[in-house]
């Protein structure tokens, strides 16, 4: 009963933090971000082959993030000037539990960017059933 009242009072404290739909982090969660291109147009391809860092707490976490893809937010392609980007969330350490902010940076031609907006969260821990069987 306690840890269900601790559990009320962390999320009720969570609600003026963030006012984000709760999701489920999971193997198959993607980080989604928008970007606008820093020259007129880029393609696709340029887009996706800027180095994006997530920082946890305004930590940046080790090594860049991989599979990123983008598609097109701006006039037709070959070219476009601003892109909607995603990459698995759960690379190279995962997103922690508990409650933290999550932030974006992209390294454009040597120039890293400002970060991204705070996206705050927080995340609980559900027991799973253990130790099924027939007998």
């Amino acid at each position: 009963m306690k840890l269900f009242a601790l559990l009320v009072v962390l999320i009720a404290l969570a609600a003026p933090v963030s006012a984000q739909t709760p999701i489920v982090i999971g193997p198959n969660t993607v980080a989604v971000w928008d970007i606008q291109s820093p020259t007129p147009n880029l393609t696709l391809a340029q887009f996706a082959g800027f180095t994006y860092t997530m920082l946890v707490d305004a930590i940046p976490q080790p090594g860049p993030l991989t599979g990123v893809t983008c598609v097109n937010l701006g006039p037709t392609a070959p070219n476009v000037s601003a892109a909607t980007c995603k990459a698995p969330a759960l690379q190279p350490n995962g997103v922690p539990q508990g409650a933290h902010t999550l932030t974006l940076t992209a390294l454009i031609n040597g120039a890293a960017t400002l970060p991204s907006n705070p996206y705050a969260y927080i995340s609980v821990i559900i027991p799973a059933p253990s130790n099924f069987r027939l007998q």
